[in-house]
């Protein structure tokens, strides 16, 4: 039986080698497992956000939890309806808000005739690097008028938002949950 320089069997060595390299494909293939997990299927891409509005991006502008603030048994047909607003910017420059349009029916929202931005001639503009929250309660707000059918608790509003950038949005805007705050 030969030895190594290091005093161990030659077999004793290549038996070693043999293990080591076994323990490490076996490490690798759970490691590989492991990261499949984290794939398109794993359980955190199925989190629903902590926040019930609709979110969207328009360029430098993020809307937030965009909402129709709750009423005990929804909105009738030919209601105003209130949106809560939430606008950030990453643009250098202010962003202006140019026109909020609302879109066509379809089976999960309501049609409506117009948006007016209350109180009537407001301006809405988003500071640089800044954001812009529109609630009935504080200030500048936008009202979605006359409603063509009911709006109860799991329909929602389509609005269209056009930003001075020259970017613009489709979000359906849902009514939040009871006991949400809308302020």
């Amino acid at each position: 039986m030969s030895t190594a320089v290091t005093g161990i069997p030659a077999t004793w060595q290549t038996k070693a080698r043999r293990n080591l390299a076994l323990v490490a494909i076996a490490l690798t293939a759970v490691v590989t497992a492991a990261a499949c997990g984290a794939g398109q299927e794993a359980e955190t891409g199925r989190i629903v956000p902590a926040i019930p509005g609709a979110d969207a991006d328009a360029g430098p502008i993020a809307l937030r939890d965009l909402l129709v603030p709750y009423r005990e048994g929804g909105y009738p047909a030919g209601s105003t309806v209130p949106l809560v607003v939430r606008m950030f910017s990453t643009a250098e420059q202010p962003v202006t808000v140019t026109r909020v349009t609302v879109g066509p029916d379809d089976f999960t929202t309501v049609p409506a005739t117009g948006v007016q931005v209350q109180p009537a001639g407001a301006k809405l503009v988003i500071p640089p690097e800044g954001y812009l929250m529109l609630t009935r309660d504080s200030g500048p707000y936008i009202a979605v008028e006359h409603i063509g059918g009911p709006l109860p608790y799991g329909r929602s509003l389509p609005v269209r938002f056009v930003f001075s950038t020259g970017d613009s949005v489709n979000i359906d805007v849902p009514m939040a949950p009871p006991d949400y705050p809308t302020k």
